[in-house]
């Protein structure tokens, strides 16, 4: 099953020291990548979060957000008027050194919410609250799971006729290669007539060219790989599979390798059009890996 790399997933939670909103969000990355951005009261369960988020994931840059709803009456804590007319005055004597008005100094909205910070006790870290929660952030995973595998299930619908293409030039270009050697032969004749050359007296020296021609420009091994390459392709892709992204990044490279050597084989115009579209079909699946874990 692949998965998309890019994902969000946000739960709330309610607990008796307050409520809190609790997010995940991930961008490409080719390891595994954890920032926690939590309230210092929390701390401690840093380890714990990014143990249970790394059972789940492998690759990608991911964040980890909790943040304390401090407009709900359980977050808001009601300073008092003695630590509200302390900030004031220390706001108003520094703005006054610093040559500002000190009426300026601390609008009234603002003294609220820093004297509220202030006097909010540390955070309760009990078992009952742990528990809390750890059950928000799994309810949080589980979105943001289910958000990867949406937009993983975008990602194979878009790379699966890209392959199906690939595929059909493919076999172009293996029955262009295989009259080849009867058109180098139909060319090489032509051109001796135009230069009157007597080729039907050497037509031994004729073989000889076109079996060699014959040699350099066969590309059975290099069709058979890439045929190979893109069956697999598929099949991993349509696997159940959480993790397919380094296997198909592999396979990825090993088919621009093939199609590549395809490409310096070739001495037709025809089969080399044919082998640009396959790379740009491939650049356009090798783009999309990118998003893929």
């Amino acid at each position: 099953m692949a998965r998309s790399m890019t994902a969000y997933g946000r739960s709330h939670i309610k607990t008796e020291v307050g409520n809190f909103l609790i997010e995940i969000h991930s961008v490409n990355r080719k390891s595994l990548d954890i920032h926690s951005n939590l309230p210092k009261d929390l701390l401690l369960l840093d380890m714990d979060l990014r143990k249970r988020l790394a059972s789940e994931v492998k690759r990608g840059n991911v964040s980890i957000r909790i943040t304390k709803d401090t407009s709900s009456p359980a977050g808001m804590e009601v300073p008092s008027l003695e630590l509200m007319k302390k900030m004031r005055d220390d706001w108003a004597l520094r703005a006054k050194e610093l040559g500002y008005d000190s009426k300026d100094a601390l609008p009234f909205t603002s003294l609220m919410q820093f004297a509220s910070i202030s006097a909010a006790p540390p955070l309760k870290i009990d078992d009952a609250f742990k528990s809390s929660l750890l059950k928000g952030f799994d309810e949080a995973m589980r979105a943001f799971i289910a958000m990867k595998e949406t937009e993983g299930k975008a990602l194979k619908e878009d790379i699966l006729p890209r392959l199906k293409e690939i595929s059909a030039n493919v076999m172009r270009v293996e029955k262009l290669a295989e009259n080849a050697p009867k058109r180098f032969h139909e060319r090489l004749t032509k051109r001796l007539q135009e230069i009157q050359v007597d080729h039907q007296g050497d037509e031994d020296r004729i073989a000889r060219e076109l079996v060699i021609f014959a040699d350099r420009i066969d590309v059975t091994e290099e069709i058979t790989r890439l045929t190979s390459h893109l069956a697999q392709f598929g099949a991993i892709l349509s696997e159940d599979k959480r993790r397919i992204g380094r296997e198909l990044d592999f396979l990825t490279q090993e088919m621009n390798r093939e199609t590549n050597t395809i490409a310096s084989k070739s001495q037709e115009l025809e089969i080399t059009q044919v082998i640009l579209e396959v790379k740009s079909e491939l650049e356009k699946i090798r783009e999309q890996l990118q998003n893929i874990e």
